[in-house]
C-alpha cells in the first residue's frame, strides 16, 4: 500500500494540472492506493498493537478465516535435507571453527567445505553423478536457511557454484577435467573478476584486455572488488577482446588459475568488517582452452551466472538476526524508568522492521515458487533482493538509533552485532548489482518500460 501511494503521488505530479482535474482517471488511482493502506484503521496504531503482541505479551483472538490455500510448508524432502545439515553443523563446528565463521569470504573454511562435499551437502541440487542430491530448488532454500542459522557463510560455495554452471555448459574438457571436477570434489573456490576500478556495476565497461598469442591469449589489466581472490584456486574472467563493436558485443569469458605468473592479489578493507580485493594482471598466459563460450561472447556466458544470481533469495535471515540482537539492548537500556522494550514507540519500530522480514521472505518464496513451477515471473528475483538489502539497510539504520548509544561501538556481544549489521547492510544494496541495476531491471521485465541502461 505504501508503495502504490507514492507511485500515486508521483503520477499525479508526472501528469501535472490535469492530474488534478477530474477530467482524468490518476486521481482516481491516487485516492484508492491511499485508501487501501486504512481500510483497517490507522498503520501506525496496527504497529502498536503488533508491539504489543509482540513484547508486551498481550493475546489476540483471531478469526476463523477456514481453510488456507495457500502453503508455505516446503515438503518432506526440504525438512529432511535441512535436518541432516543442521546435524552436520552441529557436529562439525566445533567453538575454534564458530570462533572463525564470518558473514563474508573471511568466513570459509577449506576442511569444513571439503566435508560437505564429501557428505554431498556442499552443492545439494546437482544430480548424484556430480556429487549432488538432486535436491529441489525448495530443498535447496531450506539448506540455505540452515547455513543462516548457523553463521556459516555461504560466498565460496555460492560463486564457485556459478563458475561451475558455466563450465558445466560452455566450457572446454580440458576445463571440465582440471577446474571442474576439483570444484564438484570440494578441493577447489572460485572468485568473480567482473569489475574495474572505473566501473563498477557496468560490467560492459571492462577494459582488462585478452589478447591472442600463439595458441592462447595473454590477459592484462586491474579488476576490483574481486572478493574472495586471496582463498580462491580460479577467478572467472570478463575481458575485452574487441574494441571495434559495441562494448557488450566485444567481451569474452575466461577462467584464469590464481597460481599464474602475472597475478597480483591486494587486500582492500571495506568498513563492513570484511575484505575485497583489487587483482591486477600483468601478462597472464592461457591456452584458448580455459576460454568460455564463443570469442566476443562474453555476454551470452555471463546469462548463465546472471540466471543464477538474479533468481531470487535475498537477506531475510540477516535482517531477523539484526532484529533479535537490537532486543537484547532494548532490553538493558532504560526510559522514564522501565527498560526500552516496554516503551510502546520502541515495541512499534521492532514490529516493523519485523514485518519487512516477513515480506522479505514471501518475496523470496514467491521467486523461488516461480522458478520451481515454471511461472513468467522475471522480475520477481530482482524484486526480492532488492526490497530485502533496502529494507535490511532501513531498519539498520533505524535500530541502530534505537539502541544508541549501547550500538555506537564495535563491542562483543548484540549490540556491536546490531553495529556490523547496519554497515553490513550497506553492502547488501551493492551485491550482485546495485539497487538501482536492480530498479531498472523490474522496470524492463516487470514493468514492460523501455530500457534505460545504456
Amino acid at each position: 500500500a505504501q508503495a502504490a501511494t507514492r507511485a500515486g503521488i508521483q503520477g499525479l505530479r508526472t501528469f501535472g494540472g490535469y492530474g488534478l482535474t477530474t477530467e482524468y482517471d490518476i486521481h482516481m488511482y491516487n485516492l484508492r492506493a491511499k485508501a487501501w493502506g486504512l481500510i483497517h484503521g490507522d498503520p501506525a496504531r496496527l504497529l502498536e498493537a503488533a508491539g504489543r503482541r509482540l513484547y508486551a505479551g498481550e493475546a489476540a483472538v483471531l478469526p476463523d478465516v477456514g481453510p488456507v490455500s495457500i502453503d508455505f510448508d516446503l515438503g518432506p524432502e526440504a525438512a529432511a535435507l535441512a535436518h541432516e545439515t543442521d546435524a552436520f553443523f552441529k557436529r562439525t563446528l566445533t567453538p575454534e571453527l564458530k570462533a572463525h565463521a564470518h558473514y563474508s569470504w573471511d568466513g570459509h573454511h577449506p576442511h569444513v567445505h571439503k566435508q560437505l562435499a564429501e557428505a554431498g551437502l556442499l552443492y545439494p541440487e546437482l544430480p548424484p553423478e556430480k556429487g549432488g542430491r538432486g535436491a529441489s530448488p525448495y530443498a535447496s532454500a531450506a539448506v540455505a536457511d540452515v547455513w543462516e542459522e548457523h553463521g556459516w557463510t555461504g560466498h565460496a560455495k555460492g560463486t564457485t557454484m556459478m563458475v561451475a554452471a558455466m563450465i558445466d555448459k560452455f566450457g572446454s574438457d580440458e576445463l571440465k577435467r582440471e577446474v571442474l571436477a576439483p570444484i564438484l570434489a570440494g578441493d577447489a573456490i572460485c572468485s568473480l573478476g567482473y569489475s574495474e576500478p572505473g566501473s563498477g556495476s557496468d560490467v560492459f565497461a571492462a577494459q582488462t584486455r585478452a589478447t591472442p598469442e600463439g595458441n592462447g591469449w595473454r590477459i592484462d589489466g586491474t579488476k576490483m572488488f574481486t572478493s574472495g581472490a586471496n582463498l580462491s584456486d580460479y577467478v572467472l574472467m570478463l575481458c575485452r577482446t574487441n574494441t571495434e563493436v559495441a562494448k557488450h558485443k566485444g567481451l569474452t569469458m575466461f577462467i584464469l588459475p590464481m597460481k599464474a605468473e602475472g597475478i597480483t592479489v591486494q587486500p582492500v578493507y571495506t568498513f563492513q568488517d570484511e575484505r575485497t580485493n583489487i587483482t591486477f594482471y600483468d601478462g597472464v598466459k592461457i591456452p584458448d582452452s580455459w576460454r568460455l563460450g564463443e570469442v566476443d561472447g562474453g555476454v551470452r556466458t555471463m546469462s548463465a551466472a546472471l540466471e543464477l544470481e538474479h533468481r531470487g533469495g535475498g537477506f531475510a535471515k540477516a535482517h531477523a538476526a539484526m532484529i533479535r540482537a537490537a532486543e537484547a539492548p532494548c532490553r538493558e537500556i532504560t526510559s522514564a524508568g522501565r527498560p526500552l522494550l516496554a516503551d510502546p514507540a520502541a515495541q512499534a519500530r521492532l514490529a516493523r522492521a519485523r514485518a519487512h522480514v516477513a515480506i522479505s521472505e514471501m518475496l523470496s518464496l514467491r521467486a523461488l515458487w516461480g522458478a520451481e513451477e515454471k511461472q513468467d515471473l522475471p522480475a520477481a528475483g530482482p524484486m526480492a533482493k532488492l526490497f530485502s538489502s533496502e529494507k535490511f539497510l532501513k531498519d539498520g539504520s533505524d535500530l541502530l538509533d534505537l539502541t544508541a548509544p549501547l550500538s555506537l561501538s564495535k563491542r562483543e556481544g548484540p549490540a556491536g552485532f546490531v553495529n556490523q549489521s547496519y554497515r553490513h547492510a550497506h553492502g547488501t544494496t551493492i551485491y550482485a548489482g546495485t539497487s538501482e541495476v536492480h530498479r531498472s531491471m523490474i522496470a524492463e521485465k516487470g514493468l514492460g518500460l523501455p530500457r534505460t541502461r545504456q
